[in-house]
Order: structure tokens, then sequence, then C-alpha cells
């Protein structure tokens, strides 16, 4: 475990990371509430032990007080591992409403996870597992976990089903999570899927302006620790220019 903040850790991250767990695995985030816990993101699914054995560092019988598993977006390398920790845990599964029905069948082509397989981002033989869902999110949900509140906002652009997690300590420190949207510098990741669409993702981001975020933390590379809205402006400054910001794929 990779602790960043005293509420925000890392249980694994994958080669475009830290270069820790499976190579296809995002950054799995620990959302430490204070007795209570959640995770953002489950990683591909190959990492699961790896993940509980990181939470096991926090005590005896704490991954099973994780009590929710809040996905960014259905990319396999993101949602593959939900079913294993659901499991595992007793986590409850949130997402984005429209792609509850996707997850809770496995359907892999709804998550270009054939064209993905084909293109060398996850290896021949990985097969996407269905995982019920508890929490179909709406834009605007919160959440509690132990000390913090959790907000959502669903924006999808990088993907059909993106969801942001704002996540509020009691001191009122804000950080954001992204998942594949935004990225350390203001990157962002544009795919050749059907359901990815620039214009889409520049009004996401748009409604990150006048959000008073302190740490970004995206779903692969570095976090932000400080600044954040400076990462945010970066991507703003190019779309408003007309321009792409840089893609990190």
């Amino acid at each position: 475990m990779v602790r960043f903040l005293d509420h925000v850790a890392m249980v694994a991250s994958g080669r475009n990371g830290f270069d820790w767990t499976h190579p296809s695995d995002c950054n799995v985030y620990l959302l430490d509430g204070g007795g209570e816990y959640a995770l953002v993101d489950a990683g591909t699914g190959e990492s699961a032990s790896d993940i509980l054995e990181a939470v096991g560092h926090l005590g005896r019988g704490a991954a099973k007080r994780i009590r929710y598993i809040f996905l960014t977006h259905l990319h396999a390398d993101h949602s593959g591992g939900a079913a294993a920790l659901r499991e595992a845990t007793g986590a409850k599964v949130a997402v984005h409403a429209d792609g509850a029905d996707v997850l809770r069948s496995g359907d892999e082509a709804a998550i270009s996870l054939d064209r993905a397989r084909e293109a060398g981002f996850y290896p021949r033989d990985y097969r996407f597992r269905a995982c019920e869902v508890d929490a179909s999110l709406r834009d605007g949900d919160e959440f509690r976990v132990g000390g913090l509140s959790v907000r959502v906002m669903l924006a999808p652009g990088h993907s059909r089903f993106d969801a942001y997690y704002f996540v509020r300590t009691g001191v009122g420190r804000v950080s954001l999570f992204t998942g594949d949207a935004l990225f350390f510098d203001g990157r962002i990741s544009l795919l050749n899927t059907p359901d990815c669409s620039s214009r889409d993702l520049a009004r996401a981001l748009e409604r990150l302006d006048g959000e008073a975020v302190d740490c970004l933390f995206p779903g692969h590379r570095q976090p932000a620790l400080a600044n954040a809205m400076n990462h945010i402006a970066a991507a703003l400054d190019c779309f408003r220019s007309l321009r792409l910001p840089p893609s990190i794929v």
C-alpha cells in the first residue's frame, strides 16, 4: 500500500502507472474514512488478491470494512475486478446507472474489450467477469464513508459510463477521482472506440470549472497532491483554444 494522504492510499497500479500489480491494471485507490473504507476502481481482477493483501495491512478484518467499490467507468482495467472484490469484501458496487446492465451481463463488446484485446491492452486469454450492481449512480448522488463524503458527477466523454468522484474530508479538503478522463498536466485519454468523444469530454471537463478541488487522482500515472485546479485548467485551456489536450495513449 502506498499512502498519499491520510484518507487516500493506492492498492494497485499497472504498467501505465507504478508498474506494481498486473500490467493492465489501472490505479486502484483506497478511501480511508477512519474505520470505514471504499475502493475507487477495481483493476482487471488479475490482482484482486494483491489488493486484498494491501488492504490487510490496515489490520485484521479491514477488507470487510470496505463499504463501496466506486467505479469510474467500465473499461476492464477499472471494473474487471469488481466481482471478485465484491465477493471477498461484501462491498456495494456503484457504477453509472446507464452502465449497470452492461456490468451485470459482462458484455465485453459494450466496453470495447474485444477491440482492446486485439490492440494488445490485455492478454489474449483475459475474460471479463460480470458483476452485480448495488448502486446505480445518478448525477449528484452522495455517500458517506466514515468521516468522508463522496459526491458523484456523471460525465461521459472518455467512455459512455464515466463518473467522477469528489471526496471531501471533515476539514473541507477535496480530492477528485477522474478515472481516464483527466490526468496530470491536463492530459486526457482519447481512444478509437465508438463511445469515446472529445466533444463530450470537453463538456464534461467544463463542469469542473469553478469546483474547489485540492488533489487530483487519475486512473493512471501520477496524482497531483496539490494545485489540482492547475491540471484541470491546462485541459480546459486547450479545449477552449480549439485544440485537443495531449492524450496519454
